[in-house]
This record gives structure tokens, sequence and C-alpha cells, in this order.
């Protein structure tokens, strides 16, 4: 069972680094557009100035573009390997009841990246302040914090037992 989970582990990291580059591609033009129109729903509950079409979000004196990058699909193919990864850690075969944490995962990293989205689209200072340097950095950690944990929730009783 253990060759079997670290190669299972293999194959998903495979089809995360290739098939994820290519669902990203194919759907990136309608989920861009989608999440800047939640985006700015979002937005639009703390300012009424804003204005979205297709993949740009306006506000007075700010333009935000959500390009491929900025997908919250980018977040949930991570995360989903994240929960895979230590899963067959503490629990090398499969049950149906992960699928409970993936779903989680994807409602909270998508809630995480539209949040995410709506601070940088407040304006020039939030933009730069999240979107480069440090803060991008601890956004990042953040997602990857929230990852592990819904990974952690995942196995908790496969953790705790294994202490015992």
């Amino acid at each position: 069972p253990l060759a079997r989970a670290a190669a299972a582990v293999f194959v998903a990291l495979a089809l995360h680094q290739i098939g994820g580059r290519v669902l990203v591609h194919l759907t990136a033009a309608p989920l861009a557009a989608g999440e800047a129109a939640l985006t700015a729903a979002l937005l639009g509950l703390l300012r009424d100035d804003v204005m979205v079409a297709g993949n740009a979000i306006a506000t007075e004196g700010h333009l935000l573009y959500v390009i491929s990058d900025c997908l919250s699909l980018n977040l949930v193919m991570q995360g989903l390997l994240c929960c895979f990864a230590v899963a067959r850690a503490f629990r090398p075969v499969w049950r149906w009841s992960e699928l409970w944490s993936w779903a989680l995962l994807i409602c909270v990293m998508v809630a995480f990246n539209l949040v995410r989205l709506a601070l940088v689209g407040w304006g020039p200072g939030l933009f730069n302040l999240l979107h480069e340097g440090p803060g991008r950095t601890l956004v990042e950690l953040t997602g990857l914090a929230l990852q592990l944990a819904i990974a952690g929730w995942a196995v908790r009783r496969e953790m705790w037992g294994a202490r015992r």
C-alpha cells in the first residue's frame, strides 16, 4: 500500500503540472470573467463606484485585470494536490470521505481568492501591498496554511491515532 500511495502522489503531481496548466489555459477566459464579476460584486458591497467588463474591474482611479495567474483554479489545484499528498502520507488507501475535504477546500480557496482580489481591487495602495514583495509572500503563505489546515483536518483521526 505504501508504494502505491507514493506512486499515486507522483501521478497526482504530474497531472497537476501538465494537466493543470492545460486546464487553466483552456478555461482562463470564462473563469477570469466570472471571477471578475464575483470580485466586483464583493467589492461593490464596500464601494459604489465599481464597474466590471469581462475580466476588468474598474473603480475610481484604479483598474484591475483578472488574468490566468489570478484564478482560484490555481489555488484549488494546488490545494487538492496538498490534500491528496497529506492523506496518502497518513492513510495510504483512498477513501470516499476525502471528497468532503476536497469540497471544503474548493469553497475555502475560492472565497480566499475572491477576498484577495477584492482587496487588491480596492486601490493602488492595497494592490502594491498585497501583490508585490512581502505582502504577496504573506498572501501565498496564508493560502498554503489554509490548504494544510484542511488537509490536516481530513486526516485528523489518523494523525491523533498515530500518537497513541
